[in-house]
Protein backbone atom coordinates (compact mmCIF):
# COMPACT_ATOMS: atom_id res chain seq x y z
CA UNK A 1 0.00 0.00 0.00
CA UNK A 2 1.50 3.63 -1.14
CA UNK A 3 2.26 5.95 1.37
CA UNK A 4 -0.07 8.95 1.46
CA UNK A 5 1.45 12.02 3.06
CA UNK A 6 4.31 14.39 2.62
CA UNK A 7 6.91 13.46 0.40
CA UNK A 8 9.77 11.93 1.98
CA UNK A 9 13.01 14.50 1.52
CA UNK A 10 16.41 12.79 2.09
CA UNK A 11 18.68 14.07 4.86
CA UNK A 12 20.72 15.40 2.37
CA UNK A 13 17.79 17.56 1.25
CA UNK A 14 16.99 18.49 4.81
CA UNK A 15 20.59 19.71 5.35
CA UNK A 16 20.86 21.73 2.11
CA UNK A 17 18.86 24.18 3.54
CA UNK A 18 20.44 24.97 6.63
CA UNK A 19 23.61 27.47 6.22
CA UNK A 20 26.87 25.24 7.13
CA UNK A 21 28.31 27.55 9.72
CA UNK A 22 25.10 26.08 12.06
CA UNK A 23 27.11 23.10 12.56
CA UNK A 24 30.44 24.09 12.54
CA UNK A 25 30.47 26.78 14.74
CA UNK A 26 31.35 25.29 18.50
CA UNK A 27 29.43 26.32 21.42
CA UNK A 28 31.28 29.01 23.65
CA UNK A 29 31.05 27.84 27.25
CA UNK A 30 33.45 28.73 30.51
CA UNK A 31 34.93 26.36 32.64
CA UNK A 32 34.39 28.38 35.34
CA UNK A 33 32.38 32.25 36.38
CA UNK A 34 33.94 33.41 39.71
CA UNK A 35 32.09 36.64 40.52
CA UNK A 36 29.39 36.77 43.14
CA UNK A 37 29.35 39.63 45.56
CA UNK A 38 32.39 40.77 43.86
CA UNK A 39 33.34 44.07 41.66
CA UNK A 40 34.81 42.33 39.13
CA UNK A 41 33.86 38.85 37.27
CA UNK A 42 36.41 35.86 35.96
CA UNK A 43 35.61 34.43 33.00
CA UNK A 44 38.27 30.79 32.41
CA UNK A 45 37.62 29.94 28.97
CA UNK A 46 40.22 27.38 28.78
CA UNK A 47 43.10 26.83 30.89
CA UNK A 48 45.35 28.93 29.20
CA UNK A 49 42.55 31.75 29.22
CA UNK A 50 40.54 33.94 31.46
CA UNK A 51 39.12 36.90 31.40
CA UNK A 52 38.66 39.64 34.04
CA UNK A 53 35.55 41.82 33.62
CA UNK A 54 34.51 44.91 35.81
CA UNK A 55 30.87 44.32 36.90
CA UNK A 56 30.53 48.01 35.99
CA UNK A 57 31.89 47.31 32.30
CA UNK A 58 29.42 44.33 31.90
CA UNK A 59 26.98 46.74 33.58
CA UNK A 60 27.35 49.06 30.73
CA UNK A 61 27.17 46.21 27.99
CA UNK A 62 23.52 45.04 28.63
CA UNK A 63 21.78 44.89 25.72
CA UNK A 64 18.31 44.77 27.16
CA UNK A 65 15.19 46.68 26.09
CA UNK A 66 15.90 48.94 28.96
CA UNK A 67 19.35 49.47 27.92
CA UNK A 68 19.21 49.40 24.06
CA UNK A 69 16.44 50.52 22.04
CA UNK A 70 14.70 47.22 20.43
CA UNK A 71 14.08 48.90 17.22
CA UNK A 72 17.36 50.80 16.24
CA UNK A 73 19.89 48.79 18.64
CA UNK A 74 20.51 52.43 19.79
CA UNK A 75 22.05 52.95 23.07
CA UNK A 76 19.86 54.05 25.33
CA UNK A 77 21.20 54.22 28.80
CA UNK A 78 23.09 56.70 30.08
CA UNK A 79 26.30 55.47 31.65
CA UNK A 80 26.75 58.55 33.52
CA UNK A 81 23.38 56.90 35.72
CA UNK A 82 25.36 54.14 36.63
CA UNK A 83 27.51 54.32 40.07
CA UNK A 84 31.09 53.90 39.06
CA UNK A 85 31.20 51.35 42.08
CA UNK A 86 29.08 48.30 40.78
CA UNK A 87 29.08 44.49 42.14
CA UNK A 88 27.29 41.08 41.28
CA UNK A 89 24.44 40.08 43.34
CA UNK A 90 23.30 37.35 41.38
CA UNK A 91 24.11 35.08 38.14
CA UNK A 92 21.93 32.14 36.48
CA UNK A 93 23.15 30.48 33.01
CA UNK A 94 21.22 30.76 30.20
CA UNK A 95 20.98 28.06 28.15
CA UNK A 96 24.28 26.73 27.23
CA UNK A 97 24.66 30.53 25.89
CA UNK A 98 24.70 33.33 28.23
CA UNK A 99 24.82 34.79 31.62
CA UNK A 100 21.88 36.85 33.28
CA UNK A 101 23.75 39.08 35.65
CA UNK A 102 21.92 41.06 38.52
CA UNK A 103 24.00 43.94 39.84
CA UNK A 104 24.38 46.25 42.65
CA UNK A 105 22.40 49.04 40.84
CA UNK A 106 19.30 47.04 40.69
CA UNK A 107 19.46 45.90 37.20
CA UNK A 108 18.48 42.31 36.55
CA UNK A 109 17.60 42.28 32.96
CA UNK A 110 20.27 41.23 30.69
CA UNK A 111 21.63 38.71 28.80
CA UNK A 112 25.33 38.54 28.41
CA UNK A 113 26.10 36.18 25.67
CA UNK A 114 29.47 33.82 26.21
CA UNK A 115 30.37 34.40 22.62
CA UNK A 116 30.60 38.54 22.40
CA UNK A 117 31.84 38.17 25.89
CA UNK A 118 35.03 35.81 24.82
CA UNK A 119 38.05 37.99 24.08
CA UNK A 120 35.90 41.44 24.52
CA UNK A 121 37.21 42.11 27.62
CA UNK A 122 38.04 45.52 28.24
CA UNK A 123 41.86 46.37 30.62
CA UNK A 124 40.50 46.78 34.44
CA UNK A 125 41.21 50.15 35.54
Amino acid sequence: MPRVGLPRVGLRGLLDTVPTDYYIERMVMPLKIVGLGKEQVRFVWSMEQEEVWSARDLRLRCTCAYCRSEVTGEKILDDSTIPEVVSVTKMDLVGNYGINIHFSDGHTTGIYRFRELRGAAPAIK
